[in-house]
């Protein structure tokens, strides 16, 4: 292509040519110290993206602990007393724990799948006449621990909820009450089933030791049930063998 000198004068005439200047040690220097503070910048926003993702994670692993800590004592507590108000608000309080921690981890799916069980529990526990075994009779010293520090933990649960207003403190009376004749009735029912079952082998001797022992734990605790004499009066019964076995609204449970 052939280009005409005039036209090639016009552009150069136009163009304005850019000269680099040599750079200076100083502006060498403010150079590098701006890209080494952009560097610590970036360093520091990634360190502290990772330290709240940590913190996070702790948390979560915290509160997941604690998730199933409370849905083991809602099925234990269910089994364990007549009415499932308790079980009900524990359970109330695992929604909203699910609900908070989904907040802080959408992508965890096990989160989603315990809030699910939770809201079909729910619906469960709000019927209170449905069918349900109760039993407060476990086999051993160690259950009977078990079973009694589940009432406990739920006890302090909802001291936690009363705090919070979530219960009156009427309320909180109440559940307290139920929760400590519970208490008493997994050891004193468990002792007397071990009882029966010296009975049943023919071995009435261990059977009296069993139902002295039961009728000690009653004697021994301050729980202010009025059931509580009247479950006395009959193991006495049971020991003078003036019964075979106990009525009904107060041990239902059969060995």
């Amino acid at each position: 292509m052939v280009v005409d000198p005039e036209t090639l004068h016009g552009k150069l005439y136009f163009f304005t040519p850019v000269v680099l200047l040599p750079m200076t040690p100083t502006s060498f220097l403010i150079v590098l110290c701006s890209i080494a503070l952009l560097s610590l910048v970036a360093v520091s926003l990634a360190n502290q993206r990772e330290i709240k993702t940590r913190s996070i994670r702790a948390k979560l692993r915290t509160l997941k602990g604690k998730l199933e800590s409370m849905e083991d004592l809602v099925i234990k507590l269910d089994k364990l007393l007549e009415s499932r108000v308790i079980a009900r608000l524990i359970n109330e309080e695992i929604i909203d724990m699910a609900e908070g921690m989904i907040q802080l981890d959408r992508d965890a799916t096990y989160l989603r799948a315990t809030l699910s069980n939770a809201e079909q529990r729910a619906n469960e526990l709000n019927d209170e006449g449905a069918y349900r075994e109760i039993s407060r009779l476990v086999e051993s010293d160690a259950q009977i621990a078990r079973y009694q520090h589940a009432i406990n933990e739920a006890g302090l649960l909802l001291k936690r909820l009363h705090a919070s207003n979530k219960i009156s403190q009427a309320e909180l009376e109440t559940f307290i009450g139920e929760l400590s004749w519970c208490h008493l009735m997994v050891e004193t029912i468990s002792i007397i089933g071990q009882g029966q079952k010296s009975m049943k082998r023919k071995d009435p001797v261990s059977a009296q030791s069993f139902y002295k022992r039961a009728r000690q734990t009653l004697i021994a605790s301050s729980d202010s049930d009025p059931r509580r004499h009247r479950f006395i009066k009959e193991i006495s019964e049971l020991i003078n063998n003036k019964r075979t076995s106990l009525s009904e609204d107060l041990m239902h449970e059969n060995v």
